[in-house]
């Protein structure tokens, strides 16, 4: 029986304002400084990419449990879980 390996999902394309900033360019909120790929010297304003997805194990887990990968705690009613982005 052949195994099936799945390859990581490609990165969703950036959208990029065609245009040549300085270094030091401040750019529009939503939006990160690309530096140049190759020989150019023109610095590229494009949208930021997406936070991180949270992740939540869904086990059940005491009060005061400690995350061993550094990971929050939350949730309620005697059902905690290591939840959100870590430390």
């Amino acid at each position: 029986m052949a195994s099936i390996a799945l390859a990581d999902p490609l990165p969703p394309p950036r959208a990029c304002l065609k245009a040549c900033f300085p270094k030091d360019h401040v750019c529009g909120s939503g939006q990160v400084l690309v530096p140049p790929t190759g020989d150019g010297d023109c610095f590229m304003c494009c949208t930021a990419p997406p936070p991180e997805p949270e992740v939540c194990l869904a086990v059940c887990r005491p009060e005061g449990y400690v995350c061993p990968d550094g990971r929050p705690l939350s949730g309620g009613n005697g059902c905690y879980n290591c939840c959100g982005p870590k430390a």
